[in-house]
C-alpha cells in the first residue's frame, strides 16, 4: 500500500490539548487542498504523524509539502513492522538504486507495539539488504540516498529521500491579521510569512492611481492566489480600495513628507478593514532602511497613525533573502513591474521625520478624503 507519511513542524512541541487541536485543523486543511484539487485520498492523523493513504503519492507530496504545519514528506511503503517485512520492502526500493550512489538507513521510531524491533536491528536488516543488491557502499555523513524506516504503532513506512515541507504552523490556528499587498515583490513575502505562521491573511491592495494601474493590481491578485492555494480553505479573498483622490491630494499638497503621508493612510485603511473583521494587526512587506520612508525612525512615524499592532515580517532581511523567497513561492515573476510609489515619490524625501511635524502637514482634506474611498472597497 502507498501511502505519504507527513511530519509535524512546530505544532510537535505544543501541549497535549493544544497539538490535537493544531493536527485537527492541519488536517482539516490538507483534506480540503486534496478536495479541491481531485486528488483521492484517506487521512489518518496520528499524534506523531498524519498518514495519508493514495494513488498517487506524487501529487499528494506536492500539496503537503507546501501547506504550513507539515515539516516534511516521505513517499512509502506500508507493511507490518517486522524486520522481514520491512528488509523486503527495501529490497524493492534498491531494485533501482545505482550501485555508484552510497545511502545510509534512518529509522524514525514512535509509539510503538510491544515485540517490534528496535532502530539498531532494523538498521542492519535494511543496510544489509540494500548491499546485497546494489553493492553500493555505505556513508552516515553525505550519502546520496537515504532509506527511511518510519515505525508507528504495528506499520513501519518505508521510504527514500524524505521531502522537506514548509514548516511553520497550520493555517487557521492564530488570529486572522489584514496583509498589504501592492503589487511587488516584498509584499507576497510578508503575507506568507504570516500564513505559514498560521495567521489567516486578508489581502488587501490599494490602488494608487499612477500609470501601473490597472497592472499592479492584476500583478497583486496573481502573487495572493498563488499564496492562496497553499492554505486551501482558510483562503481570503483580495479587497481592493482606490486611493486614488487621496494620492491626488497628496501630490497637490505636500511636499518631502508625502510618501510618510501615504504610508500612514495605507494603515489607516487596513487598520479600519482589521476593525471591521476582528483582525489582529496588519501586515507590510516593509524592509528597514530599504527606502527612505522606510528608516526606523520613519516607520515610527508611519506606526502613530493607527492603534492596530503593525507587523513586518520582513524587516531584517536583505532583498536577496527576498527575492529568493519570492521565486521559491512563485510571486517573483508576478510581481516583476514599476511600482506605484517610484512615480509618487518626492525628489527629497525626509528620513527622519518627526511625528508631530508630519501630523502639522497632514492637508485639512485628507481623513474626509480618505474615509470617502474606504465607502467604495471591492
Amino acid at each position: 500500500m502507498r501511502v505519504v507519511v507527513a511530519g509535524y513542524a512546530d505544532l510537535s512541541v505544543k501541549s497535549s490539548s493544544v497539538r490535537r487541536r493544531m493536527i485537527d485543523q492541519l488536517t482539516a486543511v490538507v483534506d480540503g487542498r486534496l478536495l479541491a484539487a481531485e486528488i483521492p485520498a484517506e487521512l489518518s492523523a496520528g499524534f506523531d504523524r498524519l498518514i495519508i493513504r493514495t494513488p498517487d503519492p506524487a501529487a499528494v507530496s506536492c500539496v503537503a509539502t507546501t501547506t504550513p504545519g507539515i515539516a516534511h514528506v516521505l513517499e512509502a511503503e506500508a507493511v507490518s513492522a517486522e524486520l522481514d517485512a520491512i528488509s523486503r520492502a527495501a529490497s524493492d526500493l534498491a531494485e533501482v538504486h545505482p550501485a555508484t550512489d552510497s545511502f545510509a538507513v534512518v529509522v524514525h521510531r514512535g509509539q510503538v507495539a510491544d515485540g517490534v524491533p528496535g532502530s539498531r536491528p532494523v538498521k542492519e536488516a535494511v543496510g544489509a539488504a540494500v548491499e546485497r543488491i546494489t553493492t553500493a557502499p555505505v556513508d552516515l555523513d553525505a550519502p546520496d540516498r537515504r532509506y527511511h524506516i518510519d515505525i508507528r504503532g504495528e506499520r513501519a513506512y518505508v521510504g527514500t529521500d524524505r521531502q522537506q515541507g514548509t514548516g511553520g504552523l497550520p493555517p487557521g490556528v492564530q488570529d486572522p491579521v489584514v496583509a498589504l499587498v501592492s503589487g511587488g515583490i516584498d509584499s507576497p513575502v510578508a503575507m506568507w510569512q504570516m500564513l505559514r505562521r498560521g495567521a489567516p491573511v486578508l489581502p488587501v491592495h490599494c490602488r494608487l492611481g499612477s500609470g501601473d494601474e490597472p497592472e499592479a493590481t492584476m500583478r497583486a491578485a496573481a502573487c495572493v492566489e498563488r499564496l492562496n492555494e497553499r492554505v486551501g480553505p482558510e483562503a481570503r479573498p483580495m479587497l481592493t480600495v482606490d486611493l486614488t483622490p487621496v494620492v491626488e491630494l497628496l501630490r497637490a499638497e505636500t511636499s518631502d513628507l508625502r510618501m510618510l503621508h501615504l504610508h500612514r493612510c495605507l494603515l489607516r485603511v487596513a487598520a479600519r478593514l482589521a476593525a471591521e473583521t476582528a483582525a489582529a494587526g496588519i501586515v507590510t512587506g516593509e524592509v528597514i532602511g530599504q527606502k527612505a520612508s522606510q528608516t526606523s525612525r520613519n516607520l515610527g512615524v508611519i506606526d502613530a497613525a493607527v492603534d492596530t499592532a503593525v507587523f513586518r515580517p520582513l524587516a531584517g532581511m536583505d532583498k536577496a533573502q527576498i527575492v529568493e523567497q519570492a521565486r521559491a513561492l512563485g510571486t517573483y515573476a508576478p510581481a516583476i513591474g514599476p511600482t506605484a510609489c517610484e512615480q509618487i515619490a518626492p525628489r527629497r524625501p525626509q528620513t527622519a521625520a518627526e511625528t508631530e511635524a508630519v501630523v502639522a502637514d497632514e492637508p485639512a482634506g485628507l481623513t474626509a478624503a480618505l474615509r470617502q474611498c474606504l465607502d467604495g472597497v471591492t
